[in-house]
């Protein structure tokens, strides 16, 4: 679990208009999914750099799962500062934080931006 600050988000304006896109993007695909289109063409899934085995476990999953709305919420709450549309039941829990040694270049930000972004995430971690 890699914990990034309630705030993150809002700290990072550019982050609002990615977030958005990527959004965007999730629901086109949610559309593909729920029309099955994405089972009959799995090779239509990019590899992310996963090993063959894994990534046929990553399509498997994008294709027959509700992946994407999941991803909806998951960018809307972090990003875009929404709550999570139901209760994670770990609001009160205490959490070991284990962080990412690779930077999620997901949201597709330019250098500079992804720079800041990764900072503000080191800097957001302990506040």
């Amino acid at each position: 679990m890699d914990s990034a600050h309630e705030e993150q988000g809002g700290r990072l304006p550019f982050l609002i208009d990615a977030a958005e896109n990527m959004i965007n993007q999730f629901q086109t695909l949610s559309i593909v999914n729920s029309l099955g289109l994405m089972s009959l063409s799995p090779e239509s899934i990019p590899n992310r750099g996963f090993p063959e085995e894994a990534y046929r476990q990553y399509q498997l999953i994008l294709a027959t799962t509700n992946y994407f709305n999941g991803a909806i919420a998951e960018t809307s709450a972090f990003y875009l500062g929404n709550p999570l549309p139901y209760s994670t039941g770990l609001e009160d829990m205490q959490l070991i934080v284990l962080s990412h040694g690779i930077a999620d270049t997901t949201i597709g930000l330019p250098p500079l931006q992804q720079d800041q972004f990764e900072k503000e995430w080191k800097k957001c971690r302990w506040n």
